[in-house]
């Protein structure tokens, strides 16, 4: 019996981008969730014991795999060297076939199905029947299997793969859970990080507007601009926090990085520039872009061009090979505390998040002598969500 529905339908970027075992999709959102190598937990462990109860079969596992091996992060009934290593070789794996198919994977005697020929699972972990069901990322990438196994022949009923795709959202609920706390957690980090940043900002804006305001009034009405779009900023960064409450209107690239960035384009300063063409940014990307380009903004202000009173940024974009490539330059005397993106840091954490996590795409930057550059490519069909 073969159940041709998976259970991955309600991914943000579909469920078909993100099957076959060596898809690099996957790969990344497999990354994501922490499961390779992980130990074991009673959380897990108990689906695992709940399926062998219910089935009454021997062996019972909750299987990630990657593009080599598969990795047992619950497991119930392996005995031996394979128990001990909470995993086996990719050629050894059942489960591999519900990541490449996206869909459940049954087989009621391992002897007589054809393709299974010779297959080493059967020997080594002495497989007669299998039932395994798709265990997906909340982006909706098939990550591994929930799956039973029998040693003797049987026949798997309807009312059993119902009990393994019952289980396996129980096992995704608990990978949402865990991807939305270390989200939140970061983004409250993040909070916390940017309100300190907006007063460094404020204290920037004063000092450089009152180099070049003739009179009080003329002061006080550049400041009250930049402050406004600071303001408005801010708005397009809150949702973040509760994403799952609020809703932020699709908008054009272009539109976006004038908001953004309106407070550094206010006033009489004119040192920076924006041009490229019209990119639809759906209402689920504004949030994330807004936060990516707000980090790089908050830098610039802090520590490069946009602090400085002879700074130039110049900020382009264009479209290519089904990707927008965003090209920021800053050309100044650059502080030497200057963050350049390690991996390691806050701001490159929280851009990773937004860009490459959330949105599918790449950052990459270098600095040479008074030159900052940053390059951003996303998918368009991620930005377009």
């Amino acid at each position: 019996m073969k159940d041709g529905a998976g259970t991955c339908g309600q991914a943000d970027l579909g469920s078909v981008q993100s099957k076959g075992v060596a898809n690099p999709i996957r790969l990344a959102s497999l990354a994501r969730s922490g499961m390779m190598d992980s130990p074991a937990t009673e959380d897990f462990d108990r689906t695992a014991r709940l399926a062998a109860r219910i089935l009454e079969t021997p062996v019972a596992l909750v299987s990630f795999v990657d593009e080599a091996r598969q990795f047992f992060k619950a497991q119930h009934g392996l005995v031996g060297s394979v128990a001990e290593d909470r995993g086996t070789r990719l050629d050894q794996s059942m489960c591999r076939f519900v990541v490449d198919a996206g869909e459940p994977f049954i087989v009621n005697d391992t002897a007589n199905h054809a393709g299974l020929e010779g297959h080493a699972a059967i020997t080594d972990l002495d497989v007669a029947a299998y039932a395994g069901v798709p265990i997906c990322a909340p982006d909706g990438s098939v990550l591994g299997s929930f799956c039973a196994i029998d040693h003797k022949p049987r026949h798997w009923t309807d009312e059993d793969l119902a009990t393994l795709k019952d289980l396996a959202k129980v096992v995704e609920a608990e990978l949402a859970l865990r991807a939305t706390v270390a989200q939140r957690e970061l983004v409250l980090d993040e909070m916390s990080h940017r309100i300190k940043n907006l007063f460094s900002m404020i204290n920037g804006m004063v000092r450089i507007d009152s180099r070049r305001a003739n009179t009080p009034l003329e002061l006080a009405e550049s400041l009250g601009q930049r402050i406004s779009a600071l303001n408005d900023a801010h708005q397009l960064i809150v949702p973040v926090v509760a994403a799952d409450r609020v809703r932020v209107a699709s908008t054009d690239l272009g539109a976006l990085m004038q908001r953004l960035l309106a407070a550094h384009l206010a006033g009489p300063s004119g040192h920076l520039s924006l041009g490229g063409p019209h990119v639809n940014v759906g209402e689920r990307s504004v949030v994330y872009m807004a936060l990516a380009l707000h980090e790089v903004a908050t830098n610039a202000a802090k520590y490069g061009a946009l602090g400085a009173l002879d700074g130039r940024v110049s900020v382009s974009w264009r479209v290519e090979s089904d990707a927008v490539h965003i090209h920021w330059q800053e050309q100044a005397a650059l502080s030497p505390e200057r963050p350049v993106p390690t991996g390691t840091g806050f701001g490159s954490r929280l851009m990773e998040m937004a860009i490459s996590h959330q949105l599918g795409g790449r950052i990459e930057s270098h600095r040479d002598a008074d030159l900052y550059n940053i390059h951003i490519t996303i998918p368009l069909d991620a930005l377009s969500h």
